[in-house]
């Protein structure tokens, strides 16, 4: 039994139908694992969006202390500076008073 032309014509429309749904079905496949991809980045997102939000709170409530003792120490030098300065001078005075050498 030989295969004719008509045959051939047949089972190339059937092959193309055949492929034309196998087509639409894998577009339909990959749309929905597209769907379930960007399900699971929106939940990767969140999830890490919450875990910097969590470090960042984290480090604020620690660094927190740390610089206002920075702060606190910057104005406890200004004061410490403007004290030695008045003692200073305070000291010259006394000095040029009892006829002292002062070291400038």
């Amino acid at each position: 039994m030989a295969i004719g032309k008509n045959d051939w014509k047949q089972l190339d429309k059937h092959l193309e139908k055949q492929h034309k749904k196998i087509t639409s079905d894998v577009q339909k496949l990959l749309v929905a694992q597209d769907i379930r991809n960007w399900g699971k980045m929106e939940d990767l997102e969140e999830k890490f969006e919450k875990k910097v939000t969590e470090v960042k709170s984290e480090f604020f409530e620690k660094i927190d202390p740390v610089l206002k003792e920075v702060s606190a120490s910057r104005e406890e030098r200004k004061i410490v500076s403007r004290k030695l300065s008045e003692h200073t001078d305070q000291i010259e005075k006394i000095q040029k008073h009892l006829g002292l050498p002062t070291q400038n």
